[in-house]
Formats: C-alpha cells, structure tokens, sequence
C-alpha cells in the first residue's frame, strides 16, 4: 500500500520544522555562549576583545531571529553592558535604550531581564550625572521587583543599593542612609554577616558615613568589612583592596600619614596587578597615594603620582567623571601650595566644571571646589574674584545644614556642627578683615550668622514640641524613643565598670529618633531663611539689634591662628546696611573675669571700668538716642550679666537702657511660641535633702503609682557646708520663706498654686509635671534650691568639682554637659554620698538631660531660685549646654536662672519684688524683671553679687 502523498508531505513539513527548530536552539547556544564569552572578556579588562565578541554575537542573532526577539535584545543589553564597563557612557546609552524597548514589547515587566535593563539604566545615568533621569528608572525597576517578587531577595537589594549610591552622590544623606541601611537588614537575613555581599554593604554605608564626615562610624565599617573580605577573598583579591583604600583615606583625613600610605600602596599594588596600569580604579589609588605624599612634603612623589593619574584619566575619556574631577582638584591644590598660582586657577576652574555639570552644586565635591579657589584667590590678593565664591560656598554650607535637618537625630547634627565650625570661623574672620571694604559681604556673613546661631537647639526644640501631635501611626516608636532616652540617663549615672554598652543603646535611641524626625513634618520655621532684612522689619524707634559673636580667628588662607575674638554686629531701622565692631581677644576678657565666684570678686569685675570698655564701648556711640536694645550672647558673655555694667555717666547699662536677651537675635522674626497654659503654678521649695525613706514613700505614693518604677544612681561625695543655693545640700530656709511669699500673690493673680514641700518636692513629682492630670504643664513654675553644675572634667583638671569636695560624684566626671548641670531635690543626700536610690524610686538629683525630655510647653515661665543655674559648657554657636538649654528645649518660653551662687536671703527678696510687679502691678515679665533689679540696686549699691546673679533669657 502505498503511503498518501498528504502524509508524506506532512512528513515532509514536521521534519522541516524539527529542523528549524533544532537550527534555533543551536543558534540560541551560539548566542549564549558569545554573550558569555564577553562577560569574560569584560572582567579580564580585554575591552576590545569583548566588542568583537558581542558585535559577532548580536549579527547571529539578528540573521536567526530579526530585532523581535529576547536574544536579539539580550545581544543590545550586553553591547551597552560592555561599553558601560569601559566607561564610554555616551556609547552605552543607545544600547540600554534599545535593549529596554524591545524587552518592554517582548517579555512581561516581572521578567527578571526586564527590571535589571532598568536598573542598569538606571546606573548609567547616574554615571553620567543625570540624577533625575536615574532615579526614574531605579523607582520602576524596584516598584516592579517588590510587586512581582517581594523585598528579601538579591535583585531587590540591588536596586536599593543603586538607589541609596545615587542619593549619596546628590549629598541627599538621609535618603542613602535610609536605603543602604535597608539593604544590610535583607543581606543579613539573606547572607549572614560572613559573606561577600554584607561586607560590600558594609563597606558602601563606611564610604556613605565618610562623605557625611562622620569619621568615626566610618572607620568601624570599614574594618568589619575588611576583616570578612580578608578572611574570604584573601589579600589579592580586589575587594580587599578596596576596603583598605577606605582605610588609607580615613588614616589620612585623621593625619595619620604613614599609616595611610601603608594601606594606599598596598592597594595601589593589588589594582595594579588585578586590573592593569590604564585601569580608573589604578588612577584612583595613585590620586590617594599622591594626596599622602603631599601631606608629607614630599613633592616630586606626589606630582609624579598625580600627573599619571591624570593622564590615564584622560586616556580612557573619563573627564565627566568624579574622579576625573578629583585628579584635576589634587593638582590644583598642589600647585597652590607650592605657588605655582596659573596653573593652580586651570585645574581648579575646570574640578569646579565638571563637578557642577556631572553631580550638582549640592554636592560636597562642588563645595569643596569653591573653597579651594577662593584659598587661591586670597593668596593671590585677588578678592574681587574670591569674595563672590566665598558667598556661594557659605550659602551651599547653609544648604548642607537644611538637608541634614531633616533625617540626622540631635547627636547627629551636634557632632555636624561641631566638625563644621570652621568654616563658620573662616566667614567672620574675614568679616573682621573686610567689613568696612565689602559692606555686602558684612550683611551675608550675618545672615549666616543668625542662621547656625543656636541650630541644633532650634532644631531639637521644633522636633520635641511636634512630638505632643504625633499621629497614631508613630506612637509605638515614639514610645520606644522615650524609653530608650530613660534607659540612657540610668546608666549614664552609674559608675564605669556597672555600664551597659552604652554605645549600643546610643544608636539604637538615634535609630529611633531618625525615624521620627524624617516622619513628623513641620520644622518650616526652623529652616526658614531669616535674612537681617527680616530682622531690622521688626524694630520700632529707638530699638537697636546686637548680635554678640566670638570666634576662631582664621587667616585668609583658611589656617587657624589659635586667637579667639570677640565682635558685635549691629543694626538699627534706619540702617541701610549692618555694622560689625571688632571688639576683643577672649584673653583679655578671661584676664578680668573672677577665679572664684565669691562675693568680692563678683563686685570687683562689675565695678571695674575696664569691663565696659571692653564689652560695650567699641559701639556705644552708634547706640545714640536708643532705648531698648535686644542682644544675644555669645562665648563667655554668657557669664555675664551685661545690665550690670557700670556704664559712665550712669550706675549701669541696666539703667541706661532697656536690655533684652535672647538666645539668637533670629527669635525677633521666628518667635518661640508657649501653648496656651493653664492658670496654675507650681512651686518646689523648703526641700529636705537627706534622706527618710518612709517619708519619701509616703509623701510621692500617688506618683509612684502612676508611673513605671524606672530607677537610676549613683553618686560618691556630700559636699560642705554653706548659705549659699549651691555647693553644699543643706536646708535653705528662706526657701520656705519664699514660696510662701509667693503663693498669695500668684492666688491673687488668679492662679491655682500647689506647694512641693519638704519630702513632697522629688524629682518623682518634677517629672510628673502635666502629667497626671493630662492638663499639660503649669504657666509657672518656681524652684527654689540647690543647684549645680561641673566643669568639663577633659579641660578642668583637678577641679572639677563646685562643692570642694575631693571625692567627686558621677556627675562632674560625664562627657555629656547635659548631666553635668542639674537641680538637687528631695532625699537626693542619699545618693550623693554613693548609696543606691530607694527601690522604685529616683535619686532626687535632677539633670539638665532629664529635664530636656520633658514637655513643659504650656509653661510661660521658669524660674530657677537657684545657683549657677545659667552655667555650662559653652559649645560653638549653640551657646550653653546646662540647664537654660533643658528648660528651652523642653518648651518653656522666659526663663530666669543664676550666673553664681547667689546668696538665700537677697534671692527670695529679688523673687518677691519681681512677682509683685509682674503679678500685682501687671507688668510685663521683663519690664517686671529689670524693675525688680533696679530696686534691689538701690539697695545694695556696691554689691552686685547681691542682685545681679540673676538673668531673663527669652
């Protein structure tokens, strides 16, 4: 029987078919295994090699499959994969592109080929400075993964790690933070923290705290990285070569010079033998290696190193890159030393270039360009060309605050402003040399002045006020923030050996309080741009601003003179322009200043003439006809109290003008609003400080019921006797006088009062403050007691402490100011002398710390009938760590505190004279305030210790 020719033909036909298909999936192996052949090529660094490979591979595609098909475009992908290897970003570009298009047409957006075309698009465009762009395409492709596969797994934290690298390249820190920090929880998980992948992660967020200048926490990450890739990869491999980099450039910013160029040409040796001597990452060891040689003086070296690097840059087309940038930088900073000044301008001109076209001028990178050019200029005596790039350089300065505002915790922006007060130095040191040539510059130099005046407290107090409306969807972290800050003060008070690992609990509490801080909005007053402008707005005749300023004097070359001085800005409504009036070393005021707070060395500085000639008459004719001055201090005029004064032609400057003080002259534009309080005060005084347990018990059992028992200790000495609010924890008797006095005339006034006396006057009750009830805290509330406050123990030697004991309590010994100054309450003997607080119950000595984590915004005023209340550790431009900075950052809006240890008899008189005429007589708090001065002046002539101990901060 013969077979049918319709089945013959359909055999025919099937095997035809077989045999395309078989043709296919040869031709698809062909592919593969080109495309696989060019990664090879790619590590190996044989570039040219690696093209041949994929042109070949992507015609065979193209013949077997035409442009609508996966391994077409897997062919695009992989051309521009390779010219992005190379760092020919304009080649690649075209590639991605096409590959992207195609893909989006042929395959479904989970497909993993898909979301990685984008993420290396994403890369690409970060290479090549096109942020916006970048991030659309890193935001698809992570929107895609996490939809279609989840969070914990290796694609994701690819696009996140991208993701955070770009935002660290756009100086957006809180951003980066928050990705990579997101990437190293989902390695862990994945990986554990021995492999390769979590000690890349740690080694990226090492670089990210490195930019941030947080050198610290860098140097951490960057050994634990090294020790895994070190245990993994070994000494060759090029990963260990880049964490010891890392290591080398932090040895350098820190000084350490030798240590540096150990690790720098070490890793310069293993990327020269790994990647070849025409490599980028080569370039970059020998920009690292030159930079150390510089630090040495040793010249020919660093040229030598830095001129090869450039030329390799250069050779492989990478001048849009940052690197290509950094190699320009170096030369130019290291002509200028060597004063070789053109050449200097050319490379420096041409960093700032291709930083500000490539990454932005928020970006360090471009900051730090502008900040050497205006060096070069100063040296050349060219201030024409300086002066307008050292405004742009302290505007960007300014910038770098505001975004860092947003996402770094207190510590965080403190330790910011701390590294960064140089440049603050720099602005008024020439502001001192050009005043009177640059009347522009002078008028900047104070808007940045009231700007970073205070930042960190204005900052901390906005943060702290929104945390009283914080939505429901926080209040779990919220909670958990608060107690770890609880956690914090009971073993910051223990002694050494009984600490936890206090580190550990200090970044867990910063963990926390970053998420609160980059979740609540509303710190628009604290970020706006208050200008002197704005400032000079609000004076009425006869007003007059003075903002009080010391600072590091530096020369025009940026380099530090060890010299502080002392200026006054000044500005009055009819003022086109403000003045700046140097006014003194802070030597010469120290000269002046008492070596003890006793009674006639306070008289002595005050009476002596010397004083206002120092402080106050360098200005005092341009203050003609004014009545009412506002200043804020700075530096060591925070000591003083500047209505005492004697003043010619009149007995005080008190009684010349009406002085007003505030922290920051910025509070007459931004005010510092009080919620609407209550009509209650609440009064501490007539306070037993030793111990009686069962009256202690007794006396706070409805506040120990109401809270949850957190304890805290301990201290080591009981100080010596005195009648004086401070030094020694006896029984003040004119405290009982005092409060009584005062009861009467606030009931008058019509507020409710409640008396904390005798065992009732604990820091149980203290912290309970508004928070019983629910009613918030009292419009007043008045302490009369001891208080204290030591000495930086790092600066003060031996005499560390205000009691003239020789056996110190824990506090006088902590590195944290806020716990150096505090309140002493009830039974808080006990602890002094080193025994552990009652079970359940606090020590009865209340810190400035704890204090600042209170919410007191409903209180109009604080006064604290105390001594040295006013004192701590003058920081920079945030003025006085102490008990003032609790109280304003806890909300309260006038506080009056103690500059010495003021006497008990003369205190309660000033307290009730200030009341009377507050309360009674209906006059403003400071009117009341200056009045009450001026009538204990009259009666005690020749004895300021007696009356002006006191001082009103708004």
């Amino acid at each position: 029987m013969k077979t049918p020719l319709f089945v013959i033909g359909l055999f025919f036909y099937a095997g035809t078919v077989c045999g395309q298909v078989l043709d296919s999936l040869a031709v698809a192996r062909e592919v593969d295994s080109l495309v696989q052949l060019n990664g090879i090529l790619i590590d190996k660094r044989q570039s040219q090699e690696a093209i041949k490979v994929i042109e070949a591979a992507e015609k065979t595609a193209f013949s077997a499959f035409g442009n609508i098909h996966p391994a077409y475009a897997t062919c695009l992908f992989q051309h521009g994969k390779t010219f992005f290897k190379m760092r020919l970003y304009d080649e690649a570009e075209p590639y991605y592109l096409e590959a992207l298009r195609l893909r989006k047409d042929i395959l479904e957006e989970s497909h993993p080929d898909y979301y990685k075309n984008l993420s290396s698009i994403g890369s690409l465009y970060t290479e090549m400075g096109q942020g916006t762009n970048a991030e659309k395409y890193f935001l698809e492709a992570k929107h895609i993964i996490e939809k279609n596969a989840g969070k914990e797994q290796a694609d994701y934290t690819v696009v996140i790690q991208n993701i955070g690298l770009l935002y660290m390249q756009k100086g957006e820190f809180g951003k980066a933070e928050s990705c990579l920090f997101e990437v190293k929880q989902i390695k862990e998980k994945i990986f554990g923290k021995m492999h390769n992948e979590y000690a890349s992660i740690l080694n990226t967020i090492g670089v990210l705290y490195f930019e941030m200048l947080e050198y610290k926490k860098a140097e951490s990450y960057f050994l634990e990285a090294l020790a895994i890739f070190e245990q993994n990869l070994g000494k060759k491999h090029l990963n260990y070569a880049g964490s010891i980099t890392n290591l080398g450039i932090f040895y350098r910013k820190t000084g350490q010079y030798e240590k540096s160029l150990l690790r720098l040409l070490e890793a310069a040796e293993i990327r020269k033998e790994q990647l070849g001597k025409d490599h980028p990452d080569y370039a970059a060891s020998l920009l690292s290696v030159g930079n150390v040689y510089a630090n040495l003086k040793q010249n020919d070296k660093a040229e030598a190193h830095f001129l090869e690097a450039k030329e390799i840059l250069e050779k492989n087309k990478f001048k849009s890159a940052l690197l290509y940038s950094n190699a320009l930088n170096n030369l130019g900073t290291f002509y200028r030393s060597l004063g070789r000044f053109a050449e200097s301008e050319t490379y420096v001109l041409e960093a700032r270039e291709v930083r500000k076209k490539n990454l932005g001028i928020y970006h360090p990178s471009y900051s730090n360009a502008l900040e050497n050019l205006s060096k070069l200029y100063f040296k050349t005596g060219d201030d024409q060309k300086a002066k307008p790039i050292l405004l742009e350089w302290n505007r960007l300065n300014q910038q770098a605050y505001l975004s860092r505002m947003a996402f770094q915790s207190e510590m965080e922006l403190s330790k910011y402003a701390q590294d960064n007060v140089w440049k603050y130095n720099v602005s008024l040191s020439l502001a001192k040399q050009y005043a009177y040539a640059d009347r522009t510059y002078l008028s900047s130099t104070w808007d940045q002045l009231i700007f970073i005046k205070g930042l960190v407290l204005n900052n901390t107090r906005s943060f702290k006020a929104l945390l009283s409306t914080t939505p429901d969807s926080l209040k779990n972290i919220q909670n958990l923030w608060q107690n770890s800050q609880r956690q914090l003060m009971a073993e910051y008070v223990k002694p050494n050996p009984n600490q936890k690992d206090i580190r550990e609990m200090e970044q867990r509490a910063d963990s926390l309080e970053k998420v609160l801080v980059r979740s609540l909005t509303g710190f628009a007053d604290v970020r706006r741009e208050v200008r002197w402008q704005d400032i000079k707005s609000q004076l009425a005749p006869r007003e007059v601003v003075v903002e009080f300023v010391h600072f590091e004097f530096y020369n025009s070359l940026y380099e530090s003179s060890d010299s502080i001085f002392y200026g006054a800005f000044l500005l009055l409504p009819h003022d086109t322009i403000p003045h700046f009036f140097p006014l003194f070393e802070q030597r010469q005021l120290e000269a002046l200043l008492p070596k003890t707070d006793n009674h006639s060395g306070i008289n002595d500085l005050y009476n002596n003439p010397a004083l206002y000639q120092l402080v106050w008459a360098p200005f005092e004719k341009a203050l003609s006809g004014v009545k009412t001055i506002y200043y804020s201090p700075s530096g060591l005029l925070h000591r003083l109290n500047m209505a005492a004064i004697r003043a010619p032609a009149t007995a005080t400057l008190g009684s010349r003008y009406q002085l007003v003080q505030l922290g920051s002259t910025r509070q007459l534009v931004v005010l510092s609003e009080t919620a609407a309080g209550t009509a209650t005060a609440t009064l501490f005084g007539s306070i037993q400080y030793d111990m009686d347990s069962l009256e202690m018990t007794r006396a706070n059992t409805t506040v120990l019921a109401a809270r949850s028992g957190n304890t805290r200790g301990d201290a080591t000495a009981l100080p010596e006797d005195s009648t004086l609010r401070g030094g020694a924890w006896r029984y003040l008797p004119g405290t009982e006088r005092e409060v009584l006095a005062l009861e009467p005339l606030l009931q008058a006034a019509g507020l409710s009062t409640t008396l904390r006396m005798d065992f009732e006057a604990s820091e149980e009750t203290f912290k309970a403050i508004g928070q019983t009830d629910g009613s918030g805290s009292p419009r007043v509330l008045h302490l009369a007691t001891h208080g204290f406050f030591f000495p930086d123990p790092k600066t003060a030697g031996s005499q560390v402490s205000s009691t003239g004991s020789d056996r110190e309590p824990v506090y006088s010994r902590s590195d944290n100011p806020m716990l150096r100054a505090g309140l002493v309450l009830a039974g808080a003997n006990h602890a002094w002398q080193g025994n552990p607080p009652l079970a359940g119950m606090d020590d009865g000595i209340l810190t400035a710390y704890e204090i600042s984590q209170m919410n007191l915004r409903n209180t109009e005023l604080v006064v604290l009938s105390a001594c040295e209340t006013g004192l701590g550790d003058i920081q920079g431009n945030e003025g006085v760590y102490g008990l003032q900075r609790a109280f304003k950052i806890a909300g309260a809006r006038y506080l009056i505190m103690s500059l010495w240890k003021v006497p008990d008899e003369q205190t309660g008189e000033l307290m009730q004279s200030f009341y009377r005429k507050w309360l009674a007589e209906k006059q403003p708090i400071p009117q009341a305030f200056r009045a009450a001065q001026q009538e204990m002046r009259a009666k005690y002539p020749e004895a300021p210790h007696a009356w002006a101990g006191f001082v009103l901060v708004e």
